[in-house]
């Protein structure tokens, strides 16, 4: 599902894409065919091996004979099932597809011991339906509709707090931003930067901060002309190169930082209190952008290139509840 903000009014695709840089910078289950069964043996004869089952079937079962062994067939590996999301550290899953049209009251949290997500919207923002995911979208930058949460005493806060891992996951079309950056997916408090928060400065910029203050890293990513995407944006500072604490991924490929201060060896994510987990803006306002938001989570561990790739995969063909 997604949000989706068009021009402002005022003047304020299972295959994997290529990310989209600036300046040229670059679950589901599997469902197995039953196998074929084998053949039936002559009394006291050797029992027929049993027929190889179909791609991704289960082999089939041999015949039984009077005296002999039955054989069996084995199965082939399930080819052609599409790719299921991992869970592995999540703590907060927003499909963001409750509706195709106009506004409801929340966001569900899809993963356990649910955290809803409220939704406080004017004309700026509504549900809508592209290609067949629904979203949230936004038609103005600078204003003030979101879905947020405060998050002292939940699963947000007990499960980052101290932490020094963490990814954020997103899938949007994020086509135009404010020059004073627009919130993507945002923890903080009132005008602060924040903390484990993804902006984006003229929808080509995109800062990574851990903590409020500098971002920890600034990639280059052209959000207006690239359309859908799968972003993570991953914090381990358990990694020995300063460079690798801080990462972001369009599409499953990695963007080179071009600034940013790379946090401390073993540095922790500091949440403080008070705070709440926007999305599409900061919990004071004025940093809509325009464009949709169509999926959105939050894990306590670094995603590893393979599971990005697969979670990209599996975004990528619907970004709704499976």
């Amino acid at each position: 599902m997604l949000l989706s903000w068009r021009a402002p009014l005022t003047t304020a695709a299972i295959a994997l894409a290529g990310c989209h840089l600036a300046g040229g910078l670059s679950g589901l289950e599997y469902v197995d065919d039953a196998g074929a069964a084998g053949g039936t043996t002559t009394t006291g004869g050797t029992g027929a091996t049993g027929a190889t089952g179909a791609t991704g079937g289960t082999g089939g079962i041999g015949g039984m004979g009077g005296t002999g062994t039955a054989g069996g067939g084995d199965g082939g590996t399930a080819t052609g099932g599409a790719p299921a999301l991992d869970d592995s550290g999540l703590i907060v899953r927003y499909f963001i597809d409750e509706a195709d049209s106009g506004t409801v009251a929340e966001l569900q949290d899809s993963a356990p011991s649910p955290l809803p997500l409220s939704i406080v919207a004017s004309s700026v923002m509504s549900f809508t339906e592209i290609g067949g995911n629904r979203g949230l979208t936004w038609n103005a930058i600078g204003l003030d509709d979101r879905a947020s949460v405060a998050i002292d005493g939940t699963k947000i806060h007990q499960r980052l707090q101290g932490s020094t891992t963490a990814t954020i996951e997103l899938v949007l079309d994020l086509r135009e931003a404010t020059t004073s950056a627009s919130r993507i997916s945002h923890i903080g408090w009132d005008t602060e930067n924040g903390r484990l928060t993804l902006r984006t400065r003229d929808a080509q910029l995109i800062l990574f901060h851990v903590s409020d203050g500098v971002p920890v890293g600034e990639f280059p990513v052209d959000l207006a002309g690239s359309g859908r995407v799968v972003i993570h944006a991953v914090v381990d500072t358990d990694l020995t190169t300063p460079s690798d604490r801080a990462r972001l991924y369009v599409d499953a490929a990695p963007v080179a930082a071009t600034g940013g201060t790379p946090q401390a060896l073993g540095a922790t994510i500091d949440l403080s209190t008070g705070r709440h987990y926007v999305l599409g803006n900061r919990e004071i306002g004025g940093r809509s952008f325009v464009g949709e938001m169509f999926y959105a989570a939050l894990y306590d561990e670094a995603l590893d290139p393979g599971t990005i790739a697969n979670n990209t995969a599996a975004l990528q063909l619907s970004d709704d509840h499976p």
